[in-house]
């Protein structure tokens, strides 16, 4: 069986990346791009620059899970859905 191009295998997990660049954490998190900045030079949001050696500018990325684990550790109240895991 062949599957149409507007069919959506059912059975395909969501990849979670690595590594984002700015605006992918700033969609991701709902924070301000100047908020995500704070957070990285207050060492909260592992980030790193890709910058060639001797430039002053780089592509800037964050780590995924470290974005993700500083909005879960604000988290309050509720209960975790164990599929969300």
């Amino acid at each position: 069986m062949i599957a149409s191009p507007n069919t959506k295998p059912e059975s395909v997990p969501a990849l979670k990346p690595e590594w984002i660049r700015i605006p992918e954490a700033v969609r991701l998190s709902g924070m301000s791009r100047s908020k995500i900045y704070e957070l990285m030079n207050a060492g909260r949001i592992r980030n790193s620059s890709l910058a060639e050696e001797g430039q002053t500018k780089g592509p800037r990325l964050i780590s995924y899970r470290s974005l993700m684990s500083l909005i879960e550790s604000r988290a309050t109240g509720g209960q975790e859905d164990a599929a969300a895991k």
